[in-house]
């Protein structure tokens, strides 16, 4: 997709009411603030739930396995991290 594309895009969903447009991007219309949430907070909005997601994804490992997992960043993602050396035997 081009930068252009994105930003016509963007345009036509901010006419709509469907976002608003900020420096770099865009925001929930609803939202009060551009600020973003610190990495530590966004770690405790559905902690259980993230850390259920991170045990059940790992658990589609096998014990023992080698090979390489690719893991996107955000809280989510960490969690899964986090189970891997418990699933895998290595900790």
């Amino acid at each position: 997709v081009t930068t252009e594309t994105v930003r016509r895009d963007l345009d036509r969903l901010e006419q709509t009411g469907a976002l608003r447009r900020v420096h770099g991007g865009a925001v929930g219309i609803d939202r009060a603030s551009t600020t973003e949430v610190s990495l530590s907070e966004r770690r405790l909005r559905q902690g259980d739930a993230k850390r259920a997601i991170g045990a059940e994804a790992a658990r589609l490992l096998s014990p023992g396995f080698r090979g390489s997992i690719f893991i996107d960043a955000g809280t989510t993602p960490a969690a899964v991290a986090a189970e891997l050396p418990q699933v895998l035997g290595e900790g």
